[in-house]
């Protein structure tokens, strides 16, 4: 049987809760009903949430924990204040230090700062932890609003880029808040601290992602996992030369024209060299390589120009290559570096 809504008679009266009850656990289910059933408790929330407790069995600082999670995750409205009444929220840029593991120290609200907090400038706060929960597909904690909203209000960052950081975290298949603050915190660290440079960030890391695949398959890895040296080679050349596939590709194949295997520092000199002459695309390579086949046909005579896959070079790299005996052990098709 499907149940699109709960009524249960109460006091004379009826109460409606939303569908998306059904996804709570037995003990906030409870609140929930109790707080909808109760108008006392309701509207004078800080005189009868000790009774309340005490008939569902249960702590009154659990109580106010269980308030405060079915208002973040939009079950009630609340307006009410939990905690100690002299504390005030903890002002954006409070969180300065940092932990050993990079982290800074974010604070923790009590429940009276966090309901206040969720409120602010128009329920932002509240908005973006429901979105979040939406993108994580869970239902936090009162611990884990806390750190959400504590990566705004403490820490100074936009609810987009706290959004985004979830989201990308759920794209990697990490839906725990803990990850998400990590995540944050680091990407502070390295200076992305706005959404425009998050997006950037990530549009890097998926492209690095997809050449980096390709280029494993290409030299026959299959799922064995690159060696520190192989890994920085794979580094230097999607992210800091900007190569793509199609670069890569035909620097491989040069490389096992010219050394019969998947010999990386040979192609890493390969690709130094289009990386040092500018050459971007694959065009500019191959126009390149036409004009130099042309320069030596038409002076047949002359010593051959220097040009980074021409035969001059291939045989230079292939006699530095075999200077290098068999003490640097190349990837193959079939063999792992042997080096990290």
């Amino acid at each position: 049987m499907n149940i699109s809504d709960i009524s249960i008679d109460c006091s004379g009266g009826a109460i409606t809760l939303p569908a998306r009850a059904t996804e709570l656990d037995g003990e906030r289910l409870r609140v929930l009903v109790r707080l909808a059933g109760d108008e006392r408790l309701r509207n004078r929330y800080s005189e009868y949430a000790d009774e309340a407790a005490g008939e569902l069995g249960i702590e009154r600082e659990e109580l106010d924990r269980y308030v405060t999670e079915l208002a973040a995750g939009g079950f009630i409205a609340c307006s009410v204040r939990f905690g100690e009444p002299d504390k005030k929220p903890v002002s954006r840029g409070a969180a300065k230090s940092k932990t050993a593991l990079g982290r800074y120290e974010l604070p923790t609200y009590s429940g009276e700062e966090l309901a206040e907090l969720l409120e602010r400038d128009g329920g932002k706060y509240g908005q973006l932890v429901d979105e979040c929960q939406r993108v994580l597909g869970r239902i936090f904690t009162g611990s884990e609003v806390s750190k959400i909203v504590a990566l705004c209000d403490a820490l100074g960052l936009e609810p987009e880029f706290v959004l985004l950081v979830c989201a990308y975290c759920a794209g990697k298949g990490k839906n725990s808040v803990r990850y998400a603050e990590r995540t944050a915190c680091l990407l502070v660290e390295e200076g992305i601290d706005d959404a425009a440079k998050l997006s950037e960030y990530i549009k890097r890391k998926e492209r690095y992602s997809s050449i980096e695949y390709q280029l494993r398959e290409m030299l026959g890895f299959g799922e064995r996992a690159p060696t520190k040296r192989e890994s920085e080679y794979f580094r230097r050349w999607i992210e800091e030369w900007g190569f793509g596939i199609e670069m890569l590709a035909h620097a491989y194949e040069i490389t096992v024209k010219y050394t019969d295997r998947a010999a990386l520092p040979y192609m890493d000199k390969i690709l130094a060299g289009w990386h040092g002459k500018g050459y971007t695309t694959i065009d500019e390579v191959l126009a390149a390589e036409e004009r130099f086949r042309a320069e030596k046909a038409a002076s047949p005579d002359s010593p051959p120009p220097s040009f980074d896959t021409d035969e001059f070079f291939e045989l230079a790299l292939r006699r530095s290559y075999e200077l290098m005996g068999n003490s640097s052990k190349i990837v193959g098709k079939n063999q792992g570096d042997g080096e990290q």
